[in-house]
């Protein structure tokens, strides 16, 4: 292992009595064989049998004479609850004998006292004849078992409670000499097992299943002192003089080529202890950092007699007396060492096997990474760079790497940015410009179609859309639905409209509505059947009324393509009538020129074929139905002017009708000499229009033609009480025409005066009557007021009796007032009757509707002056 790096991690210091210049007394006169430490103590024991004890002012506690003959092996249960020391010696040659201590107890003078807890003799009916000389020793953490081994190649169990019960029992009658025992038991070990080391094999049993062996070495073993358990890694290392072995419950493990003559194994803290000969009187001590691989601490000295552990310090005692402390360094010191010689990688294994936090950690990452920046290993620096990334800023490692050659460096690191999900928007940006500049197609690809990578999708679709890497802006757009790219790139940037009118149908109506309405003009261009569809379907009784576009949203897409608005409109009207004026306006106006486009070109009227004058007569079906129809709304005014526009005369005339336009209507048939239909249309509404027929006779009488007929239609149409025109009048217009004959006129003028002298008649004989009338009334006042009444009642009439002026009398009892009851519902009516008339005389308003309505203006007048509207006196 000289490959491997040596530092010296821990501070060498001998041990020596107060005054600080001479070694311990303690072992002047005594070379101990076995050590222990734990609670507090170190233990040492000898060939004597005698067990000395220092406490941690390294002062001499405890001396006496444990065992008669010698000393094998000391040990302490790690994890009981109380202190306890276990010693192995002889006291005869025969057998064994196990005794076990308390060297915390106190004397009756107060002074330190060793006490034997038990004294067992290691050996059971049925075991192998004696002699048993012991060579190792091995103990549960928490007492449950103690384990012996001798040089004969027995192991001894001792289980139950060992203080108090003991039960001895045999593991390995005889065999090859046991040089060593160890306990192992953890988190990964399925059953605690007992590893048993002879000087030609290597076993484990598992003591809890009925001690089940496992041959893990068969022909090589190790000698006394050179095995160890390593208890935090839960395996056993066999020293021997090519390697260190390394055995686990199941099996053998890797080697370490630590090529020595090994004395001693032992282990302390993380570090492999191993004591390995010099020269005939020294050794060299080296602590092994199997972790890391780094050589910890190696020094030669005398040769060594123990290593023991105690107070976080290795002490070791040589066969000339001498005890050296071994301490280690701390962290920050073996930092500064490691930093000092840039080795920030064995820095680094280090902190991380000590448990140092992360952030501490990172920091010798960025130290590294720094370093080798500056040797222009930058593609290490950047290995180390990745390692930080959450602690150390990013713009740091950016800045360093902008360089052009640089760049696929720069591009590891963002991706490493992106893997931890700790990009930014500028991160994405930046990567996918190193990919396009390196031209690293596949990389782009690949980290655009990663689901797991999170970034700004937005920064990164940008950067491919001006790198010309439409496809990927495209599906990168598309996998995080950002619609507004994904059509950009498809309509403007791939042309491909079918897959964009495939992917906006996917959307939800309002979207729909939103990306139709910014790129529907560049669609139909391209694909118009595919746009329209999806356009009448869009604005059609599928999509929900509240997200419904009405027609009139689209009508700008359609420009040039009157067809397909045609059929646009024509499906969202038969879909959801209710629709804005503008588009049935233009619904309309498609219906009236569709038969006169051809290839999008206009034609003229007299060149349409067959064909487009049967599409012309079911579009003007089509289009009075329109008109006509109550749910259409339109303006009527526009649809006027389209009318007349393309010569649609039924159009043309219904709208003049719904518009009251009678004299556009008598117009329209005067410019096209259609006189019978100029007659209907004075005849239709004349009554309410009589100036209608005043144009109309002024029409004829202006024809050079001489038109009798139609002027003799007009004449006698115009004859009619409810028309009322002046005869005068009538002669007045014709006789401005001197090529007009009087025989027009004369059936006509007969007419009138005839109809004149009946009307003279008749007012002659009703004023005769009247005359006659009044002068009765006149007569019956004189009488009335100048004359006595004489009344002629019945001879059955009763005094007393009321006589009236009507000649009527009656029993006085009988009537209950002063009118008579026979005349009195007539006066009545007279009454109430008078009274309506008075009120209306007041009520201007239906006068004045009356006089509007009425043929009869002066007439209507005449009626108010006689209901008394200018009564003065009487509205007094």
């Amino acid at each position: 292992m000289d490959r491997w790096k040596r530092f010296q991690f821990f501070d060498l210091k001998p041990v020596t009595e107060a005054n600080g210049k001479s070694s311990l007394r303690v072992f002047r006169d005594f070379e101990p064989s076995c050590s222990c430490g734990g609670q507090g103590y170190l233990v040492y024991g000898d060939s004597r049998g005698v067990i000395r004890v220092l406490d941690g002012e390294m002062k001499l506690q405890n001396n006496f004479q444990a065992f008669k003959e010698s000393v094998v092996a000391l040990g302490q249960p790690t994890k009981y609850p109380e202190t306890v020391f276990v010693a192995l010696g002889h006291d005869t040659i025969e057998h064994p004998t196990l005794k076990f201590f308390a060297f915390d107890k106190k004397d009756e003078k107060g002074n330190s006292a060793e006490v034997v807890l038990r004294e067992l003799a290691v050996t059971c009916r049925g075991g192998p004849p004696p002699p048993a000389t012991a060579t190792t020793l091995a103990i549960m953490p928490e007492l449950s078992q103690v384990a012996v081994g001798t040089e004969q190649g027995t192991v001894f169990l001792v289980s139950g409670d060992v203080l108090k019960r003991p039960q001895v029992s045999i593991l390995r009658e005889k065999g090859f000499e046991v040089t060593g025992l160890h306990y192992l038991a953890g988190e990964n070990i399925a059953a605690p097992s007992l590893f048993v080391v002879t000087a030609r094999t290597v076993d484990s049993y598992f003591i809890q299943n009925r001690n089940f062996k496992v041959s893990l070495e068969k022909e090589a073993g190790g000698q006394r002192e050179c095995s160890v358990a390593d208890v935090a890694s839960e395996r056993l290392l066999v020293g021997r003089d090519k390697a260190v072995y390394r055995f686990t419950q199941d099996g053998k493990g890797i080697c370490y080529g630590f090529d020595n003559e090994k004395r001693k194994l032992s282990y302390f803290s993380d570090y492999l202890v191993l004591v390995a000969k010099d020269t005939k009187r020294s050794d060299s001590v080296t602590l092994y950092d199997l972790k890391n691989k780094l050589i910890a601490y190696n020094q030669k000295t005398d040769s060594i007699a123990t290593i023991s552990a105690e107070w976080g310090k290795l002490y070791v005692v040589t066969v000339t007396g001498k005890v050296f402390e071994l301490s280690e360094k701390d962290l920050n010191s073996k930092m500064e060492i490691l930093k000092r010689k840039h080795m920030y990688n064995v820095a680094i294994s280090l902190a991380a096997s000590k448990g140092c936090s992360e952030e501490f950690i990172m920091g010798l990452f960025a130290e590294s990474a720094d370093h080798k920046k500056a040797k222009g290993d930058y593609a290490g620096a950047m290995a180390d760079y990745i390692r930080t990334i959450g602690y150390k800023e990013p713009s740091y490692v950016i800045r360093e790497f902008l360089d052009a050659k640089r760049i696929s460096h720069l591009a590891s690191y963002l991706e490493a940015l992106h893997d931890k999900k700790l990009a930014a928007k500028d991160h994405t940006t930046l990567l996918l410009k190193c990919y396009t500049k390196l031209k690293v197609p596949k990389k782009l690809n690949a980290f655009i179609s990663n689901s797991s990578n999170l970034f700004d999708v937005e920064a990164a679709i940008q950067v491919c859309h001006k790198a010309g890497h439409y496809d990927q802006a495209q599906a990168l757009s598309e996998r995080a639905n950002h619609h507004a790219w994904y059509l950009r790139i498809t309509v403007n940037d791939l042309k491909q409209p079918a897959e964009a009118l495939k992917y906006i149908s996917t959307l939800e109506s309002k979207l729909k509505t939103e990306y139709m309405s910014v790129y529907g003009k560049q669609l139909i261009e391209t694909d118009p059947e595919s746009t329209t569809q999806l356009l009448s379907t869009l604005c059609g009784i599928k999509t929900p009324r509240d997200e419904r576009p009405g027609g009139d949203h689209f009508l700008q897409i359609f420009l040039g393509k009157p067809k397909y608005l045609l059929q646009f409109l024509k499906s969202v009207t038969e879909q959801v009538p209710q629709q804005s004026p503008a588009v049935y306006n233009m619904l309309f106006e498609l219906y009236l020129s569709a038969h006169l486009r051809a290839d999008g070109k206009m034609e003229k009227e007299g060149k349409l074929s067959d064909r487009q004058l049967a599409e012309r007569d079911a579009n003007y079906t089509r289009a009075m139905q329109l008109l006509k129809s109550q749910q259409a709304v339109y303006d009527e005014n526009q649809a006027l002017v389209t009318a007349k526009t393309y010569g649609f005369e039924k159009g043309t005339i219904y709208l003049y009708e719904k518009l009251r336009l009678f004299g556009e209507i008598l117009q329209y048939y005067m410019e096209t000499a259609n006189h019978k239909r100029l007659i209907r249309t004075c005849i239709n509404f004349g009554t309410s229009e009589p100036d209608l027929w005043v144009q109309a006779l002024k029409y004829f009488a202006e024809k050079p033609e001489s038109c009798e007929d139609e002027i003799a239609q007009v004449l006698e149409h115009i004859e009619d009480p409810k028309i009322n025109l002046a005869p005068l009048m009538v002669l007045q217009i014709l006789s401005s025409h001197a090529s007009k004959p009087f025989s027009v006129v004369k059936d006509y003028i007969i007419r009138i005066l005839q109809a004149e002298g009946q009307a003279i008649e008749e007012d002659e004989r009703d004023i005769e009557r009247f005359q006659t009338e009044t002068n009765r009334m006149r007569n019956e006042i004189d009488e009335l007021t100048t004359k006595p009444t004489t009344f002629m009642p019945s001879r059955d009439l009763m005094l007393p009796a009321v006589h009236f002026l009507c000649k009527h009398s009656y029993h006085e009892p009988t009537i209950g007032n002063q009118t008579c009851p026979k005349c009195a519902p007539e006066y009545k009516n007279v009454l109430e009757i008078k009274e309506q008339v008075r009120q209306s005389a007041s009520q201007h308003e239906q006068f004045f509707k009356m006089l509007e309505s009425s043929n009869d203006g002066f007439g209507v007048v005449a009626e108010y002056f006689g209901r008394g509207i200018l009564d003065v006196e009487a509205k007094k």
